[in-house]
């Protein structure tokens, strides 16, 4: 159930943790603010608090679709191995009237779409796919490789990534080969 995990989601560079109590998504019920974007010290002091979170309720880790929530994700996965990652597209994230990313534009139900979906690398795993297999499934060497792996990356609710890290996520989230092909 969502209501056992804490939710950490950094929006326009502040640092958001709270717990997800309901399947409602207003800011106020789920979300707390705890300090400005300017004041990156407090991000790295958070860290071990969110360890902490992780080891009592778990923790998933929610950021923007853009590459300044890509940093954040890679550092709190560093940090704090045992987290789950919820990811929306870019075009759910995407402002209609600015053109901005940030979970703050996605639809309700594409945070809750995410936040269901949300998944937990192993840090440990069997591999089980290799670049041969993105090139045999047309996700690598073909012009159109990278709207194909968008494609795939969106299903699979995983983040947009090159074909390097699709294996490593594949990998490292345990998503078997029937539910890869089922998608293609």
């Amino acid at each position: 159930s969502l209501c056992n995990y804490t939710l950490v989601q950094p929006i326009y560079g502040m640092y958001i943790v709270d717990n997800f109590r309901s399947g409602t998504l207003t800011k106020e019920e789920s979300l707390k603010w705890l300090h400005n974007k300017y004041d990156f010290n407090l991000y790295i002091d958070k860290i071990e608090e969110i360890k902490k979170l992780a080891e009592r309720r778990g923790v998933i880790v929610f950021t923007d679709p853009d590459f300044p929530g890509g940093k954040i994700r890679h550092i709190l996965k560093e940090h704090v191995p045992n987290c789950k990652h919820a990811y929306i597209t870019k075009e759910e994230g995407r402002c209609p009237k600015t053109g901005k990313l940030g979970v703050e534009y996605a639809s309700p139900e594409a945070i809750l779409r995410a936040l269901r979906a949300a998944k937990a690398e192993q840090q440990q795993y069997e591999i089980l796919y290799d670049l041969n297999d993105l090139v045999q499934w047309g996700l690598a060497g073909l012009p159109d490789s990278a709207i194909r792996r968008a494609a795939l990356c969106d299903a699979l609710s995983i983040g947009h990534c090159n074909a390097k890290q699709l294996v490593k996520k594949l990998n490292s989230y345990q998503i078997p080969h029937e539910e890869v092909e089922a998608l293609l």
